[in-house]
Order: structure tokens, then sequence, then C-alpha cells
């Protein structure tokens, strides 16, 4: 995390070198003690970033390893120092942006919202934003114990909530109401009907009058407990049915694998850093994306002593170079890959159903490989339907 301030603070030189064999050169190099990074090949050559201290001993390295020796970029406060000698403009500003990045201690430019499940964190910067608690905001003008009253009007699902500010940043932590368990509606009548096709093998009717019985055979559809009974007077009462009916029903699953399959291959992984300022970004080490297929992953964290009391943060980007690799599978590695497949629907939609009876068959094709299973599964068919009262005589 220290390392690419450090970098930037001391100054780099990416360079390259061509001709012989450059790992003379990368021996010299750690062997006087000279560090590299990022070091990669091109065509013909070899490329790397050093210190500027370091690179003073490049020219005398690359002649003793018989290399020619370009320097292709200059990057850091030396260099920024040099360039700006005879600038004294440059030097006034710096030192204002000094005062300026002082100055700015005293502002909110983070605000870290936890303790939110229900209430989604835009909601809440939302309100604070209504509160006047925003990126931007001068700390000494926050009344916290007013905004803390206020979050509690605005935001009913709240139960409690702390604001604390820090250096320029503005924790916000909350606890949620806790919310009644949901009552269970015991009065819409309503039926039970079939969601599949198949033979019943167990019914436990809780309320409701059964119309079927253990081995009937049922449509998808078809009326299983009606929630309109009749009473001791002859006359029609609804009732809202509840019941679990178990049934052996048929299902099928199918998996289809091409022949050539496209993967890809990990290469190598480059890391940048880039420096935040204000929410402005100022690359550590070159701001263009890698050449090819990659894969970013990225990560802000605060500069350490510094990133509680002022906006700045190191952005590590990770780049995943990728090759795009197509290979062909036999028929018999097709068919392993379409089993494994097959498991993994089967744990993803049967996984809650007994399993009474599978039979695979495999097809093979010009171009792929077929896969189906038929089963015959036991689970629950009883799926509740409101019942219409206007159509009730």
């Amino acid at each position: 995390m220290f390392l690419p301030l450090l970098r930037l603070l001391r100054g780099s030189i990416l360079f390259e070198v061509r001709g012989g064999y450059p790992e003379r050169m990368i021996n010299l190099c750690v062997k006087n003690g000279i560090p590299l990074w990022d070091g990669k090949r091109l065509e013909g050559a070899f490329q790397a970033r050093t210190t500027a201290a370091g690179a003073k001993r490049l020219p005398e390295l690359a002649r003793k390893s018989g290399l020619l020796l370009t320097i292709r970029q200059r990057q850091g406060l030396p260099r920024w120092l040099e360039r700006s000698k005879k600038r004294i403009g440059l030097l006034a500003g710096a030192a204002v942006a000094g005062a300026v990045l002082i100055l700015s201690s005293s502002i909110i430019w983070n605000i870290q919202v936890t303790g939110n499940h229900r209430l989604s964190t835009e909601e809440i910067l939302s309100v604070l934003q209504e509160l006047g608690v925003h990126r931007g905001t001068f700390r000494e003008g926050v009344d916290v114990r007013n905004v803390e009253r206020q979050m509690m009007l605005h935001l009913d699902d709240l139960s409690w909530v702390a604001v604390n500010l820090k250096g320029s940043t503005a924790s916000i932590r909350v606890r949620e109401r806790v919310l009644p368990p949901e009552i269970l509606d015991v009065t819409t009548p309503s039926n039970i009907v079939s969601t599949s096709t198949g033979y019943i093998t167990a019914m436990d009717v809780f309320e409701g009058q059964a119309v079927v019985d253990v081995g009937d055979a049922v449509t998808e559809g078809e009326l299983l407990v009606s929630g309109i009974m009749e009473d001791g007077n002859g006359k029609n009462r609804t009732v809202r049915s509840r019941a679990k009916i178990t049934a052996r029903v048929e299902d099928t699953l199918a998996v289809t694998i091409p022949l050539t399959q496209t993967d890809f291959l990990c290469r190598g992984v480059e890391t940048r850093h880039s420096l935040i300022l204000w929410g402005h970004a100022f690359s550590l080490s070159g701001s263009q994306p890698p050449e090819g297929l990659w894969k970013r992953e990225a990560a802000v964290e605060p500069v350490p002593f510094v990133g509680n009391f002022l906006p700045v943060y190191i952005l590590r980007e990770n780049y995943i170079l990728l090759e795009e690799r197509q290979t062909t599978c036999s028929p018999l590695e097709a068919m392993e890959l379409a089993l494994e497949e097959l498991s993994r629907q089967e744990e993803e939609k049967l996984a809650s159903q007994e399993i009474i009876r599978r039979e695979v068959t495999g097809q093979e094709l010009e171009d792929r490989f077929l896969l189906f299973a038929d089963y015959l599964v036991e689970r629950e068919i009883g799926e509740e339907k409101e019942i219409l009262l206007k159509n009730v005589e």
C-alpha cells in the first residue's frame, strides 16, 4: 500500500533494452541493488521500470550486457520538480495546493453507511443529502444530534442511528426495526389444485374437503381439495384450504455439450496503482489498459494515517490477462461433462424431491452431444388458488 506512494515520491523510469540477452542485465541489476518491477518481454526487447536513482546506473549496465538502452518514460516527483525549476508559479501553486489539502481535512469527503439491510444505502444517503450532509460539507457545520433525530423522523424503518465524524469521513451506523411476524391469512377462501400430472401417494388435509384420495391419478390443474364445504344444515360455507399432498410425477432434464469448447487461460497479471484525490484518479503506473483480453479487479483503500483525515486513497487495479483457447473434446469427454452438468441441474431443480427412478440416454451429433434424463420423482403438488366468491351460489 505504501509502495506506490513511495515510488511516486522517489520517481520511476520506464526503460527498454534490445539485443543480446536481457537476463544478463537483470542479474547485474539484482547484484547492484537496483529494483525492477513491471518487467515484461516484447518482440525482440525487454521492458521494465526502476527508480530514478537506479536509472543512473542503467547505461553502464547496458554496455556491460551488450544491450541497446532506451528510456521510454519518466514519472514521479523528481521529474516534476526538474521540469518546474524555472516555473515559480507552479511551485507557488503546489504550495497553495498543500494549503488546500490541509483545509480539506475539515471537509466531509467520504460517507460510510453500515448496519442497513432492508434500507438501501442510496435511500440513507438521499436523506442525508436533504439534511445537508454530503461530500463537500464542512464538518463544523454539521449538528450531529439534530441529523440523528431527523433521520429517525424521515426513515420509519430505523430504530437507532449514530453519526460519527472523524477526519474527512462521516460514519453512519444504523439499526433497523424488527418487523412483526407475518400473520397467516385464514379467512380468504381457497381451493388446492394440482401443479403436475401424476398419482397421489400421500395426503394430509388440514382444512377443506378432499375430492381425491391416495392412489388416484390426477392431471395438472385438477382440483384436489375444495374450499367449499357443506355444513350440518345443508348450506355451503367457504374455508381457506390447507393440505400437504405428495404425488409421484414424471420429469425430464436435458443437457447439450458442444464438441468444440472455448475457455480462457490466465497468462499473467498486471497491477496498476492510482492515487485518488478529491474523487480524481492520478495514475502512478500507466493509465492505458493492457492489450488483448483481460478481466479487471479493482479495490480502493485509504492511505494509512492519511485517509482518515484527507480524501486520499490508493486505487489498485489487477488486470488478469486472458488467452482464448478452443479445444475439441471426444464424445466420451463430452458425455462426462454432460453428466457433471446433469448432476448440477439435479441439485438445483430436484434437490427437494425424492428420485424414484432415473433413465439417462445420450445422443452424439456432428457438433454436439445431447444427454436426456427421464425421472420418476415424488414431490408436493398442491397449489392454493383463491375462490372468487361471486361464482359461489
